[in-house]
């Protein structure tokens, strides 16, 4: 399993996508692990720390749906990012089934991205909940502005990566090893 070494006829380009996913997908899978951790050791006093426990936005039912099923959630985060890593380790192998996977997770990710978008834009738009006092509109504007501009760069990442394991010259690279 010498995956350290690059071998001569894989791309820098299937080099690149492959380790910088690797190295976010240990990050995410362990970030879920840590607030899986958390959650079950604190919990019971979350919504006190939070000081949300007056706060009737939080006993909606979409927020109580998510904490009834936080380690569900947390775990299944966790397995989706372990996943991926797998499919970026069958990347740098030059497993031609992994580079079809990961236009699919490019895919999926693209879409996550526009639903979050879409969210975003929808949240910074909508009236602020009752007894809260609201932002600026300057204010609120930078922030949809900002956190839209965040989405489309990861997004435009992700374009590139599907556009970059599309080319014929990384393709033939994954036909070579069969």
């Amino acid at each position: 399993m010498s995956t350290a070494q690059e071998p001569e006829e894989r791309p820098r380009a299937i080099s690149v996508i492959a380790w910088l996913t690797l190295v976010f997908s240990a990050l995410l899978s362990s970030k879920a692990f840590i607030d899986l951790v958390v959650w079950k050791a604190m919990g019971p006093a979350v919504p006190r720390l939070l000081g949300i426990a007056g706060d009737p936005s939080a006993n909606l039912p979409y927020v109580r749906t998510i904490v009834a099923h936080i380690t569900e959630i947390k775990l299944a985060q966790a397995i989706l990012w372990m996943g991926v890593a797998f499919i970026a380790i069958g990347l740098l192998r030059l497993r031609p089934w992994a580079r079809v996977a990961m236009q699919a997770v490019g895919g999926a990710m693209l879409l996550y991205f526009a639903g979050i978008l879409i969210a975003w834009g929808f949240a910074w738009n909508a009236p602020p909940p009752v007894g809260v006092r609201p932002l600026s509109e300057p204010a609120r504007l930078t922030l949809l502005a900002g956190g839209s501009a965040v989405l489309i760069f990861f997004g435009t990442v992700v374009v590139w990566m599907i556009v970059t394991l599309r080319r014929p010259r990384i393709r033939a690279a994954f036909d070579s090893t069969t």
